[in-house]
């Protein structure tokens, strides 16, 4: 393998290793399990080591005193006599004696072994500082010290353990053996735990990567989840939901405009067609189709300017320009303008004097020709629209009562949808887009108000506004 390739195969085990949640949680609990074992191995060793070596610092006491009774016999401790005493004290665990000085020069031995002379020196280190009970056993060899501070002196007794050394270090390869095939057990059996443990993630992954726009129905299965998992799912769910909602909602909407801008494209060019043949010569012919064209431009005109204010409403760009308005002059002058156009219609009213409130004149002034235009449209048999005007201590209310053709409880909660109507068949010939309701609930809302309706099919409707008297925020949102 090339250098090349051996970098390229590294920097992808690292990135394998740094995006990959699998491994970096086996790695994690694997390196936790791997510090513990290597915990438990070294208190092991310190603890047995101590175990079996108790009874030899006893021993080294009693040693220590016999010698120091010969010394105080024979002051002499490098003569024969001496040397010959501390021979006699060698058994088949006690291997070897050293007596040196405060020095460290070496006075006494019962040894003939230059190595093992030596030996003695080497004891002071880190590890004997550190835990000197383990430190001491070296080469099958316990090797314990006396201080006689008396005539600074120091003793290092050799004591035999090679039986006890063998039961040691078999336990400790043992042990280790135990750790390192428990080690390998937790590897496969944390990486096969965290593919179980993760599955659910790559079942959303996979359901995720099948979801577009031609697919938006599918969604992620809550049972096959556990815990947080099935949290996170639910919540994805009710995501795509939400996207679905609105992605349809679009569709719809575009397909709502397409529909409404065709009529009167194709009567503007129709109309057009027709002054193009017979329009010059035929005055009744070019007044019809002028009058039509505009009537159909205006149409369009107050669409766009619908679609303009529910775009700048969704794109959260609309305000409204407050101030002290007169809201009783404003109803009045509502319903004088309303019954001089629908001079069929008994228009009556009931507007307390004296209102005043807080508010964009212009959109509540829009929102009250949308509910008394939709009174007049959806009336049948019956002519009659009554307008109520009334205030509590903190908002205002307006309603509007129809004696039309009602709407059905299941199309309630849609009729403030955009481009909505309850009864395609019998409001085709009422006119407009069906987007009076929803702009008006836009503006009723911005000044954190409510509208609700009641109504019964065959008996009418009564649609009800409530917004406060003196709310003044930067902004309707």
């Amino acid at each position: 393998m090339s250098k090349k390739e051996g970098k390229s195969l590294s920097t992808r085990i690292f990135y394998n290793y740094k995006y990959s949640i699998k491994q970096r949680i086996t790695s994690t609990y694997a390196l936790i399990y791997l510090i513990t074992l290597l915990l438990i191995l070294v208190v092991f060793c310190i603890t047995y080591a101590n175990y079996i070596c108790a009874d030899l610092p006893a021993r080294t006491e009693n040693i220590a005193s016999a010698i120091n009774a010969q010394i105080n016999k024979d002051s002499d401790i490098r003569s024969n006599n001496f040397i010959y005493y501390l021979t006699s004290l060698k058994s088949d665990i006690i291997h070897e004696i050293f007596i040196s000085d405060k020095s460290g020069n070496l006075i006494a031995t019962t040894s003939t072994n230059e190595e093992e002379k030596n030996e003695y020196s080497k004891r002071p280190n880190l590890i004997y500082a550190l835990i000197p009970e383990t430190a001491l056993i070296t080469n099958n060899y316990y090797v314990d010290t006396y201080n006689d501070e008396a005539r600074q002196l120091k003793y290092y007794i050799y004591y035999d353990i090679s039986d006890r050394h063998d039961s040691y270090a078999g336990m400790v390869r043992l042990l280790s053996f135990a750790f390192i095939v428990g080690f390998v057990i937790f590897i496969f059996a944390g990486f096969s735990h965290t593919n179980n443990v993760l599955k659910p993630i790559d079942d959303i992954t996979a359901v995720a990567k099948k979801i577009n726009g031609e697919n938006l129905s599918l969604r992620i299965s809550e049972q096959s989840t556990k815990s947080e998992l099935n949290e996170l799912a639910g919540t994805i769910n009710d995501m795509m939901d939400r996207i679905q909602a609105s992605y349809e909602k679009q569709k719809r909407f575009v397909s709502d405009v397409s529909h409404e801008l065709r009529t009167p494209i194709s009567v503007i060019s129709g109309y057009g067609s027709m002054l193009k043949r017979w329009g010059k010569s035929d005055e009744v012919i070019l007044d019809e189709s002028i009058d039509a064209i505009i009537n159909e431009a205006d149409n369009m005109k107050d669409l766009v300017e619908k679609l303009l204010f529910l775009t700048r409403h969704d794109n959260k760009t609309l305000s409204f320009s407050r101030d002290i308005t007169d809201i009783s002059k404003l109803c009045e002058e509502i319903v004088k303008s309303a019954a001089m156009v629908k001079t069929d219609f008994i228009i009556t009213s009931n507007i307390a004097k004296g209102i005043t409130a807080v508010v964009d004149e212009t959109r509540i002034r829009q929102v009250f020709r949308i509910l008394i235009d939709n009174a007049e449209k959806y009336s049948r048999d019956k002519k009659q629209i009554d307008i109520n005007l009334y205030q509590s201590d903190v908002s205002f209310f307006f309603s509007v009562k129809d004696c039309g053709i009602g709407i059905s409880k299941e199309n309630l909660e849609k009729i403030f949808d955009r481009f909505y109507r309850a009864d395609e068949s019998r409001t085709k010939d009422a006119g407009g887009y069906g987007l009076g309701l929803s702009i008006a609930r836009i503006i009723v809302r911005g000044h954190h108000g409510s509208i609700t309706v009641k109504s019964k099919e065959g008996e009418g409707s009564i649609f009800t506004i409530q917004i406060p008297l003196n709310y003044t925020p930067d902004n309707m949102y």
